[in-house]
């Protein structure tokens, strides 16, 4: 579910937050996402989590926070569902940057919760909301999904503010 397409104003805003770093304007189009994605009036069988899909390392550096990260946290902020805070680490690459024999099931349980598959909580499974500020292939968000769901959430909704008219 997005706000619309990733061309004219709303392309132009979302690209003064990401390449320009503009928090007040990302926090304006936060708030607006969130409005817009509340009006379909998401429901699910019980509370789902709330995990924003990393941002790239270097965009991160470069504008001090994670425009991801500050959709969740105010989508967490209106519904109260619980967000988890460590998504802020990139998906596939490990924290030490050591992932030589870990396949990707634990590398995102370890992202989730720093911890193998076997031991997330039961209490983190179940309904999920992906959150991601612009869908360009569909790639990200489909990987992202394929492993939610090896780990046990459902259901999976994406959310973001934006997709590219290829998509």
């Amino acid at each position: 579910m997005t706000m619309g397409c990733y061309e004219g104003a709303l392309r132009s805003v979302i690209m003064a937050v990401k390449s320009q770093g503009h928090r007040a304007a990302g926090r304006e189009l936060a708030r607006l996402g969130v409005d817009s994605w509340m009006e379909h009036q998401l429901r699910f069988p019980n509370r789902p989590t709330i995990c924003p899909i990393a941002a790239s390392s270097s965009g991160q550096r470069l504008r001090g926070f994670s425009f991801p990260h500050m959709l969740a946290t105010e989508l967490h902020r209106r519904t109260s569902w619980p967000l988890l805070e460590s998504s802020t680490a990139r998906l596939f690459p490990s924290d030490t940057g050591r992932s030589r024999g870990l396949g990707l099931t634990d590398r995102w349980a370890r992202r989730l919760r720093r911890q193998p598959e076997e031991t997330l909580p039961k209490s983190v499974r179940g309904p999920l909301v992906l959150i991601d500020d612009v869908v360009t292939t569909g790639a990200t968000m489909t990987s992202t999904v394929t492993v939610a769901h090896q780990l046990g959430f459902e259901p999976i909704v994406g959310l973001a503010l934006a997709v590219a008219p290829s998509v």
